[in-house]
């Protein structure tokens, strides 16, 4: 992980994946710290020069080997994780795609651990990150 991303001047600005399809959504596993363990949607920090849909095409891609059509404009989120001390060690703003499963084999890449296709129930025995289920619930029919 960038030392950047870690006690940042200000927040750092991601995009954030909710595929779902037939009565599941695709989650990932998180590799690395901050959320490490934690499963959620695949995304990941939007590149200089990048627009938020490309960077939501290449995230998806990266952690999924999936691809998706977003039609929706997204939803703002945001992450934010202080330290023992009560300072902020990781802020995140995340523009939150919701998004038709298009193609591809899911399989874990770049930071993700692991990859699958949860139903609700499946999802909710699964340590989430903050507000994933909350927006399960919202996306996913069933």
């Amino acid at each position: 992980m960038s030392p950047k991303r870690r006690y940042p001047p200000r927040p750092l600005l991601g995009v954030s994946a909710i595929i779902p399809h037939q009565g599941r959504v695709l989650l990932v596993q998180r590799g690395r710290a901050p959320l490490k363990g934690l499963w959620s949607f695949p995304g990941g920090l939007v590149k200089t020069g990048e627009s938020l849909e490309a960077a939501v095409r290449r995230e998806l891609a990266e952690e999924t080997g999936t691809q998706a059509r977003f039609t929706a404009p997204p939803e703002p989120r945001e992450i934010i994780v202080r330290d023992a001390n009560g300072q902020v060690e990781h802020h995140y703003v995340l523009m939150v795609f919701a998004g038709d499963y298009e193609g591809g084999e899911a399989r874990p890449g770049g930071d993700a651990a692991a990859v699958k296709w949860a139903g609700r129930s499946q999802a909710a025995r699964l340590p989430l990150t903050d507000g994933a289920l909350e927006l399960i619930d919202r996306f996913l029919d069933g």
